[in-house]
């Protein structure tokens, strides 16, 4: 089995537990002896995670909703013509409704737009995060975020001084590590205490100026893994050119926290800023 045939015909019911047994052992074969193909089945189960813990919020327009409808019934109808090239397994027929929505957005449009409702303390609030295919939803997630505050910002914990942020997140029992740019015109806009859609604790630390913004995002991680596709490393940093932002992952071993750093800055220029802070 080639890259190719797993990820046309097995990636998806792979990352499903939809495989028979024979089917299984191919694929477990294929997967533990290519790191590429290992990548993508863990970013398809990471995706599908995702999707599940949206799937209760998720608002879908009705003529979105429609469009797609029409378009998995044309699918399914041409399935039989298609047996012969592809894998038989239509979406329409194995996934529960709350779930082919947002599965059909990234199929079809190459990308998820899920608008969710009431997230972490801000009520009554629409986020729209859209998935890339094969990419991070940690990053989607947080790309949605600096968009979101990037618009406007509003700081529920005391913000007059680093200190007085700092000491808000050690209090919530978060990282009190607040990034300083001063090399910069970023000016620092304060910080908040939020919930992330599966109940975790986040904290988001937002700078802004003429040139630009950066989000800081703090949360607890399992898997102290970056995500792959690094274009440069500096230290702990592992920075990310993703869909027009540049990103810099870190993680920290003492209680196990990720921090991302996002912002529409070039990648050098976030390079700089964390080597700057650094120091």
């Amino acid at each position: 089995m080639d890259c190719r045939e797993y990820i046309d015909n097995y990636l998806s019911a792979h990352a499903d537990g939809e495989l028979s047994d024979a089917e299984l052992r191919d694929a477990q074969e294929h997967v533990s002896s290519c790191k590429s193909c290992a990548t993508r089945l863990a970013q398809e189960r990471q995706l599908k995670i995702l999707l599940r813990k949206y799937a209760a919020k998720v608002a879908t327009p009705s003529e979105v909703r429609e469009r797609l409808l029409t378009r998995l019934a044309d699918e399914a109808a041409g399935g039989d013509a298609n047996a012969g090239q592809t894998r038989s397994r239509r979406v329409s027929a194995i996934r529960p409704p709350a779930i082919v929505i947002p599965l059909a957005i990234a199929a079809c449009l190459a990308a998820a737009l899920v608008m969710v409702r009431g997230f972490g303390l801000v009520r009554h609030e629409k986020i729209v995060v859209v998935l890339h295919p094969g990419g991070s939803p940690e990053f989607d997630l947080a790309i949605a975020n600096f968009e979101r505050f990037n618009k406007r910002f509003e700081p529920n914990v005391p913000s007059s001084t680093y200190g007085d942020i700092a000491a808000a997140y050690v209090d919530a029992h978060m990282p009190g590590f607040i990034w300083y740019f001063g090399q910069s015109d970023l000016k620092l806009m304060g910080g908040r205490l939020d919930k992330l859609p599966d109940g975790r604790t986040v904290t988001y630390t937002f700078y802004k100026g003429e040139t630009g913004a950066i989000l800081c995002e703090r949360y607890k991680v399992s898997d102290p893994n970056p995500p792959p596709g690094a274009v440069h490393a500096m230290g702990d940093h592992q920075f990310y050119n993703y869909y027009g932002y540049s990103i810099c992952f870190s993680y920290s071993p003492v209680g196990g926290f990720a921090c991302l750093l996002v912002t529409r800055q070039p990648v050098n220029r976030l390079l700089e800023s964390v080597e700057y802070a650094s120091q």
